[in-house]
């Protein structure tokens, strides 16, 4: 079993309830990333006073994750995907404008996530606002969040790069090939960390 990248988890978990629609669609997805998800090696890009007060994109239209996301969601969804560097430590924030082919009522989208997700103890929803970083850093979750207006969606998401995005994914597909509950181990007080 193979464990997803940061951004790959998190763009995949915002567009996959779409993509079960069977119905072509383009994302266009915007997301941020903390220094921690530029790895360890000390370059500008890692250089906290570089980072300050700063976003800078990077890899735009061609992140080593964007092949994988198009592998899992299918060859019906068209995707466009800018990652930048923000000005903090810890912590993916993105956004996804989806181009839906017709009209969709905000209740059908919230059911469509909602059955999704309802048996993922790590997503949590929130229908009709998008999520803040902060509640999702030091945690095993991602959070999404949407709006909608006839044939504009925007779906939101949040989670922690290192945790979500890396070692809790990583504990969670552990327990599943060992036939235990999905978060053991995961649901404990969250990691006290600042952005």
């Amino acid at each position: 079993m193979a464990t997803p990248g940061c951004y790959a988890t998190g763009i995949t978990l915002t567009l996959a309830p779409l993509a079960q629609q069977d119905v072509p669609f383009t994302a266009h997805v915007t997301a941020l990333t903390g220094a921690s998800g530029s790895g360890a090696t000390p370059s500008s890009a890692t250089h906290f006073p570089d980072r300050d007060g700063n976003v800078r994109p990077y890899k735009v239209l061609g992140h080593q994750h964007r092949p994988e996301i198009r592998q899992t969601l299918g060859t019906h969804v068209s995707l466009d995907f800018v990652p930048a560097s923000g000005p903090w430590t810890r912590g993916i924030w993105g956004t996804a404008q989806i181009e839906w082919p017709k009209a969709t009522d905000p209740n059908t989208v919230s059911s469509w996530y909602e059955e999704a997700y309802a048996g993922a103890p790590c997503v949590r929803c929130s229908s009709d606002r998008l999520p803040s970083l902060q509640p999702a850093v030091g945690t095993p979750f991602c959070d999404l969040g949407w709006k909608t207006d006839g044939s504009t969606l925007v779906v939101g998401f949040a989670l922690d790069n290192l945790l979500k995005g890396a070692a809790s994914q990583a504990v969670q597909n552990l327990n599943r090939m060992l036939g235990l509950p999905e978060t053991a181990g995961l649901l404990t007080s969250p990691v006290s960390v600042s952005t």
